[in-house]
């Protein structure tokens, strides 16, 4: 991770834009090398950065303690955004689920379905399936799709898979 960082360093990636030199951006109570390493963690760029920098105190503290994507291998900056902009707008987030508790009811969205739309580049017909879906049956469709072809638009067989 130390090696990645060092390397945006030197190849003059912008890190954590919003500060001047010399200056910190985390605020009273927070840590400096907590937010540096958790940009570092999932080689958050600018945009995604900014973002982080931007949001209040105990928002920002929720999205670094909540974020957790399932699929790691990928940029993680698209789904980072999705899920700081939803705790910043005051969508529900996972983190009021208990282990083993159900996902949101009809209608309300997820940091979990958020990143799944986003991971599959669901359009709004395939959204609104994928929300109107009964708690069981929505958690299925999401653990169960997996198309073999990525490469093209996945909108059509979602559909016919969750239907």
């Amino acid at each position: 991770i130390f090696i990645k960082f060092a390397q945006g360093v030197a190849a003059g990636t912008p890190q954590m834009s919003s500060r001047q030199p010399g200056q910190s951006f985390a605020q009273p109570g927070e840590s400096t090398a907590e937010m540096e390493a958790f940009v570092v963690q999932w080689s958050l760029g600018p945009e995604a950065q900014q973002l982080l920098v931007s949001l209040q105190l105990a928002m920002r503290q929720k999205v670094m303690q909540e974020f957790s994507p399932r699929d790691t291998t990928r940029d993680c900056n698209v789904i980072f955004i999705k899920f700081a902009q939803g705790v910043a707008a005051g969508t529900p987030q996972m983190s009021s689920r208990q282990p083993g508790q159900s996902f949101a009811q009809p209608g309300e969205s997820t940091a979990e379905m958020e990143a799944f739309v986003v991971q599959w580049s669901l359009g709004p017909e395939a959204q609104q399936l994928l929300v109107s879906l009964q708690l069981a049956m929505r958690q299925k469709v999401m653990q169960e799709f997996s198309p073999r072809d990525t490469t093209r638009d996945c909108n059509v067989i979602f559909i016919k898979f969750a239907q």
